[in-house]
């Protein structure tokens, strides 16, 4: 296959994260790959396969994986767990059996497209979001709007989400605000973003209007970033030319927990000079239990992110420097980690 246009990375491990696990990769690997194929988008996923259990099925036997053919290529890379292990040891980051965005860097810094996507395993794009990926331009990075649902058993028609999945959607992920739904349709959905909008203009300018506002007892927003930038689960979709992804560094893969990285993120490419741009169809993502919640408070290391995020931004806002951070040789590379493309 010749280089290809696009290439997605995701992160995966064999233990059952978040409940289902199999369930939820099979869903995305099967839906993704089909739609890549339909589209004629020439294409490469590649999947971290990150610090496997050794006792349990191996990620190649986990799911029914499609072989690479046509416009698109599958592949697997492995980070072993002693390399995992040295990497907690030699870093100091909290010792948990999956480092995230060190797992998405190796993805990252292996990728061959010229643009790239990174997500997560449990996201599925509409079929109208598709097409789209075809038609990227450079000096942008692209978003797109979360929509949360939590149905177990549903069939994907051939036009998008089905009737059980869009009955069982509970939360739409808006730029700078979350909004709790009871089911999905495409003119409410159209409504709540021109209204969270029109919010978020209006919280983004109350710190102008902060004295008149005091006087009459107006909430006024300090924080006026995630009204400007679209941060809310940039995890899930975080799409820009291949060569950003490099001159930036990736991910902070040496933060001590997984929050909040994927907001710096989309900071660091803003103040790179990118324009924002979200699409207009929206992800699906399938709820699941997790590690660890932004919107959990009282708790030492989620409180310890935070904090470490905001110094983080007032440092980018200060110097321009958006660059990660990380060494030289982020996502592991000076590291021959195995590579399987399924055939």
């Amino acid at each position: 296959m010749s280089r290809p246009f696009l290439s997605i990375v995701i992160a995966i491990r064999n233990d059952d994260y978040g409940g289902e696990f199999r369930e939820r990769l099979q869903m995305f690997v099967s839906w993704t790959v089909k739609n890549l194929k339909k589209n004629g988008i020439s294409s490469e996923l590649i999947f971290v396969n990150y610090n496997p259990v050794p006792y349990n099925e191996p990620i190649q036997r986990f799911i029914s994986w499609p072989v690479s053919e046509g416009n698109v290529e599958v592949k697997v890379i492995t980070v072993l767990p002693e390399i995992h292990e040295k990497f907690v040891t030699q870093t100091g980051v909290k010792p948990v059996p999956f480092v995230e965005y060190l797992a998405k860097n190796v993805g990252i810094r292996r990728a061959n497209g010229d643009f790239l996507l990174v997500m997560n395993p449990d996201v599925l794009l509409s079929t109208d979001l598709f097409p789209c990926l075809m038609n990227l331009r450079a000096g942008k990075y692209y978003r797109a709007n979360r929509i949360d649902f939590s149905n177990r058993e549903f069939e994907l028609d051939g036009t998008g989400p089905s009737e059980q999945l869009s009955e069982s959607a509970f939360k739409i992920w808006f730029k700078g605000q979350e909004v709790s739904i009871a089911g999905y349709d495409w003119l409410s959905y159209l409504f709540l973003w021109f209204w969270v909008s029109v919010s978020n203009k209006w919280r983004s300018s109350t710190i102008y209007l902060r004295p008149f506002l005091d006087l009459l007892r107006i909430p006024v927003y300090y924080d006026r970033i995630e009204y400007q930038r679209h941060c809310n689960a940039s995890g899930d979709f975080m799409l820009m030319e291949r060569k950003v992804w490099l001159e930036l560094g990736g991910y902070d893969q040496i933060s001590r927990i997984s929050l909040h990285v994927d907001s710096m993120m989309v900071l660091r490419a803003s103040e790179y000079g990118l324009k924002e741009r979200t699409f207009f169809k929206p992800i699906f993502h399938k709820e699941h239990e997790r590690r660890f919640d932004a919107k959990v408070s009282g708790k030492s290391d989620q409180e310890m992110a935070h904090r470490e995020f905001r110094q983080k931004i007032e440092k980018l806002l200060k110097t321009g420097d958006a660059r990660s951070g990380n060494p030289q040789d982020w996502g592991l590379a000076n590291y021959d980690l195995p590579v399987m493309t399924l055939k």
